[in-house]
């Protein structure tokens, strides 16, 4: 459930951003393109020097080839946050609160990439650092890392299109709880019906037991058992006249 409300949300967010990118394109003058040209290049190009650096910065705790190759990842997720905050706060976000947390999420990694690059350099150049740097590259580096997968995290969870399939997955689930609900009572009237049906069968024979005994009691049943036991002997006594010898 939740890997489909991801993918829905990322489907509709690049769909938006393709609606938006060829309505600002067909609306601005070609002077205007060739000057936002000019300037994604420059920010491009800054990009990749900052990335640079925070490769370098990342990379110094690897012991192998291997684990140098992985610190690509922190500067992808630095200073590539950067760039596609800055496409999504041109195309997609709308949402007031989630277009604030957005624009600050996008300074704080401005920064965040600055001070790398700057401490990439102090150690480059092996120049001395302050009390306040030190504490940044012992504790700083891996929560400024961190702290971009919690940007994320929040704007993904504010996006309008990721609010609306929520709710329509909340309501999808208390229906499925509804239906359970409801299919279960179906099940305990089944077996309170059951139950109720056989403690009417136990009554019915219980109460026929009773009525055999009452009238095997009365004076009637009596009656008609002393009648066909006197017969019964009279036809026994008929037979034994038979068998006896004539005198």
């Amino acid at each position: 459930m939740a890997i489909s409300l991801v993918n829905r949300t990322s489907n509709g967010a690049v769909q938006s951003i393709k609606k938006n990118l060829q309505g600002m394109f067909s609306k601005t003058h070609p002077a205007a393109l060739i000057a936002w040209g000019i300037v994604g290049l420059i920010l491009l190009a800054g990009v990749i020097f900052t990335g640079y650096h925070n490769w370098n910065l990342f990379s110094r705790g690897a012991q192998t080839d291997f684990g140098r190759t992985f610190a690509i990842i922190p500067p992808l997720l630095l200073d590539g946050s950067i760039v596609l905050l800055l496409v999504l706060l041109l195309t997609y976000f709308r949402d007031r609160l989630q277009w604030w947390i957005a624009v600050l999420f996008n300074a704080v990694l401005f920064i965040i990439v600055g001070i790398n690059t700057s401490l990439d350099y102090s150690l480059a150049t092996g120049e001395g650092l302050s009390d306040g740097m030190r504490l940044y590259l012992r504790w700083g580096v891996v929560w400024a890392f961190l702290l971009a997968f919690i940007g994320w995290e929040l704007l993904i969870h504010l996006d309008p299109r990721h609010k609306r399939q929520s709710a329509r997955a909340q309501v999808e689930e208390e229906a499925e709880q509804d239906t359970h609900e409801l299919e279960l009572d179906l099940l305990r009237m089944e077996l309170k019906q059951q139950r109720d049906d056989l403690e009417y069968e136990k009554k019915i024979q219980e109460r026929m037991h009773v009525s055999r005994m009452k009238a095997a009691d009365s004076d009637e049943v009596e009656g008609a058992l002393v009648d066909f036991e006197k017969g019964e002997a009279v036809n026994k006594a008929k037979k034994i006249r038979g068998i006896l010898p004539k005198a």
